[in-house]
């Protein structure tokens, strides 16, 4: 997909560079680099790989040579090509060429490679997104005489990476402005979201937000996996990583507006069983391994064998749960910490699955705040965590669905502790289940 350009045309800026000696000439930067460099390539041989353009830059005449595939990145064909510099920053969009001219003096300056990310404007209107790379070539005396390079479109994963950033300020703003109950504007109306309404109005705009979500994700998949060719530059592989990982981050905001909005509406349908415990804490652990290996967490599973084997529950709700409090967990313990899972049976048989960690801990406000929707939202805790804020009142909700309770103890500093309590009538022994 791509955009369209329609806009006045602006004068090209002038750069021009001294390359004799004195003022503006080669300094001893250009000496030292001159013997780390070819002093010459043969542009003719020049082998370009598939989907790639090379181009030759005669600095003197500002000259251009292209090969490969450089006519089609640029819209035109070979006949329509001058064979300037002028022409090219005439297809260059208008935004973008006076950061491509620094570009360039900045090699000749300095003698870094040139790499340069911009967009040309295609005769038809539309805009594309094109990442050049080149290096001098040195003259006998010392002196750059051409920049010779490879381009490449990038159009594609760098709509991705504009329409993620696009949905993750939509969704902050909905969620910020949910959380104090202020007017959100919807398309041509505005909307005073409050109780059921400003439920219904949630669970509506996360669908709309998961849409273009799982084309982000969808898209992202396929470059990084390299679908339809090879990423030959290392950091878009870099790039393409960070748009998946944080279309998935953010795909989970979604998904937990969606389900805090249903439980709000009691819309959540149990579909309970006979579930293993064990079988359970040990999904939500190898799930959630990455996230403490990324902060050197250990993490502790104390199960005694005394424990009944199964719980009466809904088991993808349960490991919503539990999920949702080791997460909470992690983020908040340090670095090289401990996290705990315990679970225990009480005298009068209930079962109880508790979350332990050492890490920041909360007062009793905050506790009293983390268990309403969106009630750290925007705040330091959720800034240094991470999140939306509705981890904990979720898990909450579904606890209160299961008639578990759901308790929260902590100490500033010191640590947390998270309990969910299963009334006895939900435990048993069924060995057909091991």
């Amino acid at each position: 997909m791509t955009t369209k350009y329609s806009g006045a045309q602006r004068s090209l800026p002038c750069f021009r560079w001294s390359l004799t000696s004195g003022e503006g000439g080669p300094s001893s930067e250009w000496e030292r680099r001159a013997i780390q460099r070819p002093r010459t390539i043969d542009t003719p041989g020049i082998t370009v790989s598939r989907g790639l353009g090379a181009w030759d830059w005669d600095i003197r005449t500002h000259n251009v040579k292209w090969f490969g595939k450089s006519y089609a990145l640029f819209g035109i064909s070979k006949s329509q090509f001058r064979g300037t510099l002028e022409h090219v920053q005439e297809i260059v969009h208008p935004d973008d060429r006076e950061q491509g001219m620094r570009a360039f003096s900045m090699v000749l300056e300095t003698g870094d490679p040139f790499d340069n990310t911009y967009r040309v404007v295609w005769p038809d209107g539309s805009v594309h997104w094109l990442h050049s790379y080149g290096v001098p070539v040195l003259g006998h005396d010392g002196t750059p005489e051409r920049i010779v390079g490879t381009t490449r479109e990038i159009t594609e994963p760098k709509q991705v990476a504009e329409a993620l950033h696009a949905s993750e300020a939509q969704f902050q703003l909905i969620a910020d402005k949910l959380r104090v109950g202020t007017a959100v504007q919807v398309g041509t109306s505005t909307e005073y979201p409050d109780d059921c309404a400003r439920t219904e109005f949630l669970a509506n705009m996360s669908h709309e937000l998961r849409t273009p979500l799982n084309a982000i994700i969808g898209f992202s998949d396929i470059l990084k996996n390299e679908v339809f060719g090879p990423l030959v530059n290392e950091k878009y592989f870099e790039y393409i990583w960070y748009i998946y990982g944080s279309g998935i981050s953010l795909l989970d905001a979604v998904i937990a507006f969606i389900d805090i909005s249903e439980l709000e509406l009691t819309k959540v349908r149990l579909k309970e069983d006979w579930t293993e415990i064990r079988s359970l804490i040990q999904a939500c652990i190898v799930k959630l391994n990455a996230i403490a290996r990324e902060k050197s967490i250990h993490v502790v599973k104390e199960i005694p064998p005394s424990i009944p084997k199964t719980l009466f529950c809904d088991p993808r709700r349960i490991k919503q749960i539990l999920e949702n409090i080791i997460i909470n967990a992690l983020r908040y313990s340090h670095s090289e910490g401990v996290v705990t899972i315990r679970v225990s049976v009480l005298d009068q048989g209930q079962i109880v699955f508790s979350v332990l960690d050492a890490g920041i801990g909360m007062d009793a406000e905050l506790i009293d705040r983390a268990l309403r929707p969106f009630g750290v939202t925007g705040n330091s805790m959720a800034r240094t965590g991470g999140g939306i804020g509705v981890g904990l009142t979720i898990s909450k909700r579904l606890a209160d669905l299961h008639g578990a309770h759901l308790s929260v103890e902590s100490v500033p500093g010191r640590g947390t502790s998270v309990s969910v309590t299963f009334p006895r009538e939900r435990t048993g022994d069924r060995k057909t289940l091991t």
